[in-house]
């Protein structure tokens, strides 16, 4: 009697090893399935409110008269798309172009100035995640206004296309599978301007800070 116990038991060890083992592949094989890597985006697309400096030299404007005041900074919207292709070492490698408008307005005048900043920049981090620097030269012009008084016309400025340098940081958190919170960062060198319209002015240097959404 023991023995056939015994060999009940052995019996019903040696099934149950065997239903194991014909479990044990599968469930190992989908524990060591990893999920699919996401692979970086090719194009991004950027939609921004943005605040910049503008420069403060009475040669942008129109004659204005004395002791007025005019606005040192601007705000509105930026813009901006771009492509990534290889790498570098640990860097993504990506070019694109930002376009930053912005209008400040103190007392009786108003500017209004459009930036074109196309970048080649240099990416760290994962597709769902990472920062930037980057650079390149681009364009960019100015329209100073005085609004006179009711018996005067209103007169006006424009700068004419500037050259313009630019340099900056940023990054990009998805928060979606297409959508991410972004910002920018950036430094504008705007060209002298000894010819145009607008009458001599010296290079000079704006930063601009940027944040909105980015789209994949």
């Amino acid at each position: 009697m023991c023995h056939v116990i015994v060999m009940a038991c052995l019996a019903w060890l040696a099934l149950g090893g065997r239903a194991a083992a014909q479990q044990d592949p599968g469930a190992a094989a989908t524990a060591t399935v990893d999920p699919e890597p996401v692979a970086w985006p090719r194009v991004v697309i950027d939609a921004h409110g943005a605040s910049s400096g503008v420069p403060s030299e009475a040669g942008f404007y129109p004659p204005l008269p004395a002791d007025t005041r005019i606005a040192a900074r601007g705000f509105g919207v930026a813009g901006a798309g771009h492509v990534y292709f290889g790498t570098l070492g640990a860097a993504r490698l990506g070019v694109g172009a930002s376009v930053t408008a912005v209008r400040a307005t103190q007392d009786s005048t108003s500017l209004t100035m459009w930036l074109l900043a196309p970048q080649l920049s240099f990416n760290f981090g994962t597709p769902q995640g990472w920062s930037y620097v980057s650079g390149g030269a681009g364009a960019g012009g100015l329209d100073g206004r005085l609004v006179a008084g009711d018996n005067e016309a209103s007169q006006s400025r424009a700068s004419g296309v500037l050259s313009t340098l630019s340099v900056g940081a940023g990054a990009r958190w998805f928060i979606t599978s297409h959508v991410a919170v972004s910002f920018d960062l950036r430094l504008h060198r705007i060209g002298a301007n000894g010819e145009g319209e607008g009458g001599p002015t010296k290079a000079t240097i704006v930063g601009a800070a940027s944040v909105g959404l980015s789209f994949k």
